[in-house]
């Protein structure tokens, strides 16, 4: 990335004292020594004679770019438009063209110096965290977790300081809500959107999205109640009333393996082992390398007699979890359910030497014996 470097590698010259020279309302200030970016092989002693506007402007922008608090940030800002009035919409094409292309280095450079050119421009804001954006993705995609982690937390703050900038602004809501939604950070997607809604006008084409996607979240706050309420009413063993609710919640998510496995869970409680052990299997299809699952399932086929599966569905868990206490203790009351001693006092003693202190492993170990 750019910054300090790049400022470090400008050279500073002084006009003559007697250089004055207007354009427009603009006068150039000799005293101000101007910041030079030296093309490679020029040297570091350079006359004024061989400058070109091009080489300050260009330096002047790096130093909007990564150094805004500059002493003579100001002054650069009003320099450069004077010289190129046109500049900010060139050089936001320049910027969107290397952003295309994944210069991603320039393409920041460019958009930074346009944010402070041009600071009543909220299009350079949206455009800077959109390629914040787009690097993010292709990091992802990349498998690059650190510099997608750093990319976020840029668009983050690209996202923040242009909300605080142009606190009226629907587009700037509008992309803002739709990013964080994408990270998944809902109650701050939320936010946005609905502020979106409020500063759109009516005729606004991005309306029936946002009030869609708002609907959503609001549906999705409500199952993530239903799915806690469900789980907490289990847990404090009032079945009864947590299989209505994850019932309600399958309704309209079948598709969450999580879902399944409670309902399996709160059923299995119940003593209907048939009803559980269908939802478990269910519960399998969609996510087959939960131990949990296998082990509630293994349960319900126990006390239904059906020893042979349950030993298949426990192996099958031991696979994926070889040191998992709790499948190793079914293993061996399963063993003992067939009269199988000797290979369930074989699976106590494989459970004390993970955990010495197993109270179950030590009670039947020592009840087998």
């Amino acid at each position: 990335m750019g910054g300090k470097e790049e400022i470090d590698r400008l050279l500073y010259i002084s006009l003559p004292e007697d250089f004055h020279r207007s354009i427009g309302d603009f006068s150039i200030d000799p005293s101000i020594m101007l910041p030079v970016e030296v093309p490679p092989g020029m040297g570091k002693v350079v006359d004024f004679a061989d400058l070109s506007w091009e080489m300050i402007i260009s330096a002047m922008l790096k130093i909007l770019a990564w150094n805004p608090e500059h002493s003579h940030a100001d002054y650069f800002r009003s320099f450069i438009l004077a010289l190129q009035p046109d500049i900010v919409s060139t050089m936001t094409e320049a910027a969107i063209v290397k952003a295309k292309r994944l210069d991603f280095d320039l393409a920041e450079e460019l958009f930074l110096a346009l944010s402070r050119l041009d600071p009543q421009e909220e299009k350079t804001p949206l455009n800077l965290a959109l390629l914040y954006e787009q690097q993010l993705d292709l990091y992802v995609d990349q498998g690059r977790i650190s510099l997608a982690e750093d990319a976020a937390i840029r668009a983050i703050n690209t996202y923040e300081k242009a909300i605080v900038s142009f606190p009226q602004s629907p587009g700037v809501h509008f992309n803002a809500g739709y990013f964080f939604l994408k990270l998944r950070k809902l109650g701050r997607a939320k936010m946005l959107l609905s502020d979106f809604l409020s500063l759109a006008e009516d005729n606004d084409p991005r309306i029936p999205k946002v009030e869609k996607a708002l609907d959503e979240l609001e549906s999705n706050e409500q199952l993530d109640r239903l799915f806690h309420e469900a789980f907490e009413a289990i847990k404090e063993k009032h079945e009864k009333e947590g299989i209505e609710k994850i019932k309600s919640f399958l309704s309209v998510r079948p598709e969450v393996w999580s879902g399944w496995f409670l309902l399996g869970w709160a059923l299995r409680r119940s003593g209907d082992y048939t009803a559980g052990k269908k939802a478990l299997y269910r519960a399998l299809e969609l996510e087959e390398k939960e131990v949990d699952i296998y082990n509630e399932l293994a349960i319900c086929l126990m006390e239904l007699g059906e020893y042979d599966q349950c030993r298949v569905v426990l192996e099958k868990a031991r696979a994926i979890e070889p040191k998992n206490v709790k499948i190793i203790s079914n293993i061996a009351i399963l063993e003992l359910k067939k009269d199988n001693y000797e290979e369930a006092q074989r699976c106590f003693r494989e459970i004390l030497k993970i955990d010495p202190q197993d109270p179950l492993a030590l009670y039947y170990a020592k009840d087998i014996e």
